[in-house]
């Protein structure tokens, strides 16, 4: 293609590198606000709307720089069209120089008529894709661009920035600039062209006039059927305005993405004998960008927090795109978010069938410890018999912001719940948790008291004495305890001399617990004239010869006589007694008989005192 500047040539050529440094600086000083007066009408009938636009701001005092660019970072480069097929790719379009071709002037319809105006609800005559939405209306400014649906608010009047999102999208700029198409006869018309589905709608400015100075606008637009492609033709474009800046391009419904020749958006050029081409590229995936991952802490005694999740923001290259979140727990985005992590799966779906998903998570953490109370303590005593009580212990009571908070004991003994509690103290702890991982502790005692006393087993006991002052006695007393003896006592200790006659002993047994259980019994210590006499009884029942019975008895009843006098005649009767038996030993008294007689008298002989 041509242009009526050699350095305008000169950027074109340069490519991305001009658009790219053009690109860092921003347009914010240049714009124009939706008048009251230029309310969208019903989507039904061409209607046309002039905007009301003073004349500070159409012609500011100090016109914008020719410095302030903005291009997106997919802006492309135009190259002739000799160079086969060589062009950069837009987003949404591809933008390449085409040859020189306009077709014949359109004359069927006439647009609008008048200064800083839109006609809209425009037929196309048949379906046209625009940014991946159908459309077959459209609306025409007077200042050189058109619109699609709802988001073009007017026709106002110097080329703005795109992309950008303002009260002007989804629009194309052929030469958006500031024109009075009402200042000419026929200065835009239209129609659409052939049959389907190879249908053109052309747009055509005809020698539209600048305004307020003498520039000219000669440009042709066609929109083709089924290929979606657009087509501008400029056979001649000037300004001659300092103010008048000019835009060429197209831009998406919401103002985030735009394709355009480099150098070609807020700037200022002329254009000859040049033709542009925008054909839509590939349906590329939608991009998520998600808002960040949420954490906070739940206030005191809640379980649930209300969050504002935000939205995910969706880049795409075409209009029209389902965004659905899911909650990990199902609920709706707004309902509030429980305790824990909930994952938000985001699903974009854009206008051609693509998807991307990504996640968000909302922690919501739970500090809160919870609160328990243990069972009442227990005291009781021990069952019958036993060193322990079988008794419920009940169970500890938790609470807290959130449910399912769990409670478990543990004894101070190991044991488990359902085995008898011992004597003694035992400690239960309580804890309570809940499910993240907050604890609280409370403590129950049981007191089983051993309140039964040990048994102790005694019993009397007859012996004779050995020695004149008695006879050394042992005797042992069985105790037992349903705990356990700690220790028995007696009047007399085992092992210790008792004289002779009866005497009373009590033993006590104690436990730990200090229960006491005593017991009493006799020692009788047989002394010299029991012994006596028993043996007298034992000589006679062996039923011996007179001769040899007689002798032996008389000598005992004799000794058992004198027992009391303590004369010594007692002593030498018990030595004849002892002789008789020793030569009558064998021969008239035999084996066991003789023994025990002997013994029993030198026995008693040691009680009496005898030397």
């Amino acid at each position: 293609f041509h242009s009526e500047s050699s350095s305008l040539s000169s950027l074109i050529k340069a490519g991305f590198t001009s658009a790219f440094a053009l690109a860092i600086l921003a347009a914010c000083s240049d714009k124009i606000s939706a008048p009251t007066g230029a309310d969208r009408p019903a989507d039904a009938g061409i209607v046309v709307v002039e905007t009301q636009v003073s004349d500070s701001e159409k012609n500011p005092a100090i016109g914008p720089s020719g410095s302030m660019l903005k291009a997106p970072g997919s802006a492309a480069m135009l190259v002739s069209p000799s160079a086969a097929s060589s062009f950069a790719m837009g987003v949404g379009y591809s933008v390449l120089a085409v040859p020189f071709a306009p077709e014949a002037a359109p004359t069927a319809n006439a647009g609008p008529n008048c200064d800083d105006c839109v006609m809209f609800n425009v037929p196309l005559g048949f379906s046209f894709i625009y940014y991946g939405t159908t459309y077959t209306k459209l609306n025409i400014s007077s200042n050189g661009f058109l619109g699609f649906g709802a988001t073009m608010g007017h026709g106002c009047c110097r080329g703005g920035a795109i992309p950008s999102n303002d009260v002007t999208n989804n629009i194309i700029a052929l030469a958006w600039s500031d024109w009075m198409p009402n200042r000419v006869v026929g200065g835009i018309r239209y129609e659409t062209r052939g049959s389907a589905p190879n249908r053109r709608f052309v747009l055509q400015f005809n020698n539209v006039p600048e305004y307020g100075a003498i520039g000219r606008l000669t440009v042709q637009l066609v929109l083709a059927e089924e290929s979606n492609e657009i087509t501008i033709y400029a056979p001649s474009m000037s300004v001659s305005r300092s103010d008048h800046i000019v835009t060429q391009g197209t831009e998406n419904s919401v103002g985030t993405i735009a394709a355009f020749v480099p150098g070609r958006v807020r700037n200022f050029f002329n254009l000859s004998s040049d033709a542009v081409r925008f054909t839509p590229t590939p349906n590329q995936r939608p991009v998520l960008t998600m808002p960040a991952n949420i954490s906070l802490v739940l206030d005191i005694g809640a379980c649930a927090a209300v969050v504002n999740a935000g939205s995910a923001i969706v880049t795409d290259d075409t209009d029209g795109f389902s965004l659905v979140p899911v909650r990990s727990d199902a609920l709706d985005l707004e309902a509030p978010y429980p305790s824990g992590v909930t994952t938000i799966a985001w699903t974009v779906t854009d206008a051609g069938g693509l998807q991307a998903t990504a996640n968000q998570t909302v922690s919501v953490n739970d500090e809160e410890n919870p609160s328990v109370t243990a069972p009442a303590s227990i005291s009781a005593d021990n069952d019958p018999g036993m060193g322990s009580a079988a008794l419920a212990a009940g169970r500890a009571v938790a609470a807290d912001n959130c449910p399912n908070v769990a409670v478990a004991g543990a004894r101070s003994d190991g044991a488990v719940f359902s085995a008898a509690y011992p004597v003694g103290m035992t400690t239960i702890t309580w804890t309570a948790s809940d499910e993240s991982g907050n604890s609280a502790l409370a403590t129950q005692t049981v007191m089983v008291r051993d309140v039964e006393a040990p048994s102790i087993s005694v019993a009397n006991i007859e012996l004779d004495a050995t020695m004149r002052n008695g006879a050394v006695v042992s005797f042992v007393t069985p105790a037992s305890d349903n705990v356990g003896v700690t220790g028995v006592s007696c009047t007399r200790q085992s092992g210790s001399i008792f004289p002779v006659g009866s005497t009373s002993v009590t033993c006590t047994a104690v436990d730990a617990a200090g229960n006491r259980a005593a017991g009493t019994f006799v020692v009788t210590v047989h002394g010299a004239a029991e012994q006596i006499i028993a043996l007298i009884g034992f000589v006679e029942g062996l039923e011996l010869h007179n001769g040899t019975a007689n002798p032996m008895l008389n000598q005992l009843r004799h000794a058992l006589d004198d027992v009391e006098n303590e004369s010594g005649a007692s002593c030498k009767k018990m030595n004849d007694f002892l002789r008789m038996v020793t030569s009558r030993k064998g021969s008239e008294i035999f084996g066991d008989d003789s023994a025990k007689m002997l013994a029993d008298a030198r026995r008693i002989l040691s009680v009496l005192g005898c030397q």
